[in-house]
C-alpha cells in the first residue's frame, strides 16, 4: 500500500534549495565584475536569438493564415526561351483555365502587380495599396471577414454595386477602428464604392495590400482585353491531388489558348508551385541560416561563460577548501555551483528578454519590405518559451565546468589536486637540483679547491659569474 509522501522531507528538500540559493547568490556579489561579465555576454546572445527565433517563428513556422493551406497552388506562366521569371493571365485567359477542372475544387485570381487606388473624401487624399481580385477570392483563401463580408462572385458583375474590403490596419488608422463603417460609402480614384467588410488583423495577402476589390470594378480597362496578362491564378487542389498532378491537367488547355491568342509570344510553359512556397521563396532559407548563426553565438557566448565561471572557480578554491574542512560534502558543493549558474542564466534571460524586444524593433527596420507576416512579428509566449528553454540549456552547458573545479578541490591544502600535482613536481625539482648541489661539494673536497660550489641563482635574479671559475 502506497503511502503519503512525508511532507517533512519535501519542506527539507525545499530549505536546502533556499539555502543553497542564497549562499550562491552572495557568492556571486562578492565577485560583482566577474558576475556582471558573465551576465551580459549571455544575455546579448539570448536577447539575439529570442528577436531572430520571433522573426522565424512568425514568418515561418506558424501556418499561414488560410484554411487548407497546404492545398492552395499558385499557377502562372513562364516564357523559357525569354528567360521570363512570370507571366500572369488576363482575365478571359484565367477564366477558361479555370474551367471545369477536375484536380482543382475552387479556382481564383489576383493581379501580380502591387497598385494602388486614392482614397479621398475622408480627410487628405491618400494613396492607399490595393489589389484587384475575383470575386472568390476570400472564398477560396477560406478567410472569413472581421466585419461585415468579403466579396463574394457577385460583385463581379458589371451591373454590381462597386465594393471594397479594408484591411484591419487601414480600418484602424484611417477609420479609428469604426464598427460602422461597414455600409459607408468612398471615393477611390474619383468612383464610388461601398465598404463591405474588414479583413481578419492576421490577414494581409498579398504582403501590403490594404484594400481589395473586384476585378469588375478595379480593371475595367483591360477586363476583356486577352492581350494583356496581369492575374495570378490560386487554386484550391481536391484532396491529396499535388501541385505536379494539377500541371499535368491544365497545361493541354494553356498550351491551346497559347497557340489560339498568343502565338507571337513564341512557346510558353506553365508554373504550378505550392502557394506557402511561392509566398516565402527564398525567405524560408535565409532565415533559418541566420537563426543556425544566432544559435552557434549563443553556443560561443556560453563557452565564454563556462570560462569565466572556471577562473571564478579556481580564484575561490580556498574558501571551497574552508568550507569542506568544515565538514560541507561534495554534493553541497556542486548544488552551489548549480545554483550560481542558475542565477547567471536566469538573470540573463531576463535581460535578454527585455533587451530582444528592442533589437527586433532594429531588425524588421533593416529586413526588406517584402517579407511576408514580418509586421506580426511581437515577442509573446512561445517566445517566452523559446527564452526559458535557451537558458535551461545555458545553465546546463555553463555548469559542468565550475562543478568540476569545486568537485576537484583538496579540503586540506585549498588547492585543487591538478595544483597540488603541479607543486610535487616543482618539490621533485628541488629535490633534484639539492643533490647535484651534494655531488659536487664531494667532488669539490677530492680535487682542490678550484671546484667551487655552483651557485642557484633565484628565480628572476641574474648572476654575474664568479672570477677564475
Amino acid at each position: 500500500m502506497r503511502t503519503a509522501p512525508d511532507s517533512g522531507k519535501i519542506s527539507g528538500v525545499f530549505d536546502l534549495l533556499r539555502a543553497d540559493l542564497r549562499q550562491s547568490r552572495r557568492s556571486l556579489l562578492r565577485t560583482p565584475l566577474v558576475t556582471a561579465a558573465a551576465v551580459v555576454c549571455l544575455a546579448s546572445a539570448v536577447a539575439a536569438s529570442a528577436a531572430v527565433f520571433t522573426i522565424v517563428d512568425s514568418v515561418v513556422l506558424r501556418p499561414l493564415p488560410f484554411a487548407n493551406a497546404s492545398r492552395l497552388v499558385a499557377i502562372w506562366g513562364v516564357n523559357p526561351s525569354r528567360d521570363t521569371v512570370r507571366r500572369g493571365f488576363s482575365w478571359p485567359d484565367a477564366q477558361d483555365i479555370a474551367h471545369d477542372r477536375r484536380s482543382l475544387d475552387r479556382v481564383a485570381a489576383m493581379s501580380n502587380a502591387a497598385g494602388g487606388m486614392t482614397l479621398s473624401g475622408t480627410g487628405d487624399a491618400v494613396q492607399i495599396p490595393t489589389r484587384i481580385v475575383s470575386g472568390n477570392f476570400f472564398e477560396v483563401l477560406g478567410v472569413p471577414a472581421a466585419l461585415g463580408r468579403t466579396l463574394t462572385a457577385e460583385d463581379d458583375r458589371p451591373s454590381s454595386v462597386p465594393t471594397v474590403v479594408l484591411s484591419d490596419a487601414l480600418w484602424r488608422q484611417r477609420f479609428g477602428a469604426d464598427p460602422t463603417v461597414v455600409g459607408r460609402g468612398l471615393t477611390l480614384d474619383g468612383r464610388a464604392f461601398t465598404v463591405a467588410g474588414v479583413a481578419p488583423r492576421t490577414f494581409a495577402y498579398p504582403p501590403g495590400a490594404q484594400m481589395w476589390v473586384t476585378v469588375a470594378h478595379g480593371a475595367v480597362e483591360v477586363v476583356d482585353d486577352r492581350g494583356v496578362g496581369w492575374l495570378e491564378i490560386i487554386g484550391l487542389t481536391k484532396p491529396a491531388v499535388t501541385p505536379d498532378a494539377v500541371r499535368a491537367e491544365i497545361t493541354p488547355a494553356f498550351a491551346d489558348l497559347t497557340r489560339r491568342y498568343h502565338a507571337a509570344r513564341g512557346p510558353e510553359d506553365l508554373s504550378v508551385v505550392a502557394l506557402e512556397r511561392e509566398l516565402l521563396g527564398d525567405t524560408r532559407t535565409a532565415l533559418f541560416a541566420v537563426f543556425a548563426a544566432v544559435l552557434v553565438l549563443l553556443l560561443v557566448a556560453c563557452a565564454n561563460v563556462g570560462g569565466l565561471l572556471l577562473v571564478r572557480g579556481a580564484a575561490n578554491a580556498r574558501d571551497t577548501a574552508v568550507r569542506r574542512a568544515l565538514g560541507a560534502d561534495r554534493l553541497h558543493i556542486v548544488r552551489q555551483a548549480f545554483a550560481e549558474s542558475a542565477w547567471i542564466a536566469a538573470a540573463s534571460g531576463a535581460l535578454g528578454v527585455a533587451a530582444s524586444a528592442s533589437l527586433l524593433g532594429v531588425a524588421k527596420g533593416l529586413a526588406p519590405a517584402d517579407i511576408p507576416r514580418l509586421a506580426d512579428a511581437t515577442i509573446d509566449m512561445r517566445v517566452l518559451g523559446f527564452a526559458i528553454l535557451v537558458v535551461a540549456l545555458a545553465s546546463a552547458v555553463c555548469s559542468p565546468s565550475t562543478v568540476v573545479r569545486r568537485y576537484a578541490t583538496d579540503p586540506t591544502k585549498g588547492r585543487s589536486w591538478n595544483d597540488r600535482r603541479s607543486s610535487d613536481t616543482q618539490a621533485r625539482a628541488r629535490g633534484q637540483r639539492d643533490r647535484a648541489v651534494h655531488r659536487a661539494h664531494r667532488v669539490g673536497g677530492r680535487r682542490g679547491p678550484d671546484i667551487h660550489e655552483p651557485e642557484v641563482p633565484r628565480r628572476g635574479v641574474r648572476r654575474r659569474p664568479r672570477a677564475g671559475v
